[in-house]
């Protein structure tokens, strides 16, 4: 098997300590600086993830608050409804009540013009005797 190179290089072995510590740190400051990417694209991604979430409670918000006011609408139309009814039925009360009162004085009416009717009738009778009589005499 060969061997693989790794993605970066080890710092040459150099003679002095001092190029050496050089690499090292060189090699430290590279790593940091990834880190440091990497830790700044982690915090834009929590950044999206922690203002899509607001953006979901706040739907979620809006949501409850469309169905309180779809609610209390609904409940609103329903004491409309009830109140109409409520209006209709006493209207339909009063109705039967006049065409009740309408029906006794129709009625009424109609007894006096039956007996003004017979009285007149009765007269006629008479006075139709009367002549007959008078016509016999």
């Amino acid at each position: 098997m060969g061997l693989r190179r790794q993605p970066y290089s080890n710092p040459p072995l150099c003679k002095s300590s001092k190029n050496m510590t050089d690499a090292v740190s060189e090699r430290i400051l590279n790593k940091l600086k990834v880190f440091e990417e990497r830790q700044s694209e982690f915090e834009k991604y929590c950044k999206r993830k922690f203002d899509s979430l607001e953006n979901f409670v706040g739907l979620i918000f809006k949501d409850r608050t469309l169905i309180e006011e779809a609610n209390s609408s609904v409940s609103g139309l329903k004491t409309l409804v009830i109140n109409h009814r409520e209006h209709i039925d006493n209207i339909f009360l009063e109705l039967k009540q006049e065409f009740a009162n309408l029906g006794s004085k129709t009625e009424d009416k109609l007894d006096e013009t039956q007996e003004a009717v017979d009285d007149t009738h009765t007269k006629i009778e008479q006075v139709q005797k009367e002549i007959i009589e008078d016509k016999k005499a």
